[in-house]
């Protein structure tokens, strides 16, 4: 009776275990936690001028600095007070798929 019961305390042991780690590992991916305004460099924007380059907006204590990045390298560009960058709303920026083809059928008929 003893070991069944050692057993059976055991595999319960390693089930909760086992589902903690199965917890963790899903919040991780799934991205519940995210860190919050401590974080010391923020990405504001980007744009891609071509298959392996793009500029970059990225804002570092208070100011935002405009990088070039390729393949091989990352360039400053230039250094603006983090104030004078209109932060826009992605959505503004791109129409959404629906109205780009939209757009695109309109102009072919």
């Amino acid at each position: 009776m003893a070991e069944i019961d050692i057993l059976r305390i055991s595999a319960s042991l390693i089930s909760i275990l086992a589902l903690i780690f199965l917890l963790a590992w899903m919040v991780r991916r799934i991205g519940w936690v995210r860190g919050g305004s401590s974080r010391p460099m923020r990405l504001v924007s980007t744009q891609s001028l071509g298959p392996r380059a793009q500029l970059a907006m990225v804002e570092v204590g208070g100011r935002c600095l405009v990088l070039g990045v390729t393949a091989h390298q990352v360039t400053l560009l230039d250094t603006l007070p983090a104030e004078q960058v209109q932060r826009a709303d992605a959505s503004e920026l791109s129409p959404s798929f629906a109205g780009a083809l939209k757009a695109v059928l309109q102009r072919g008929a």
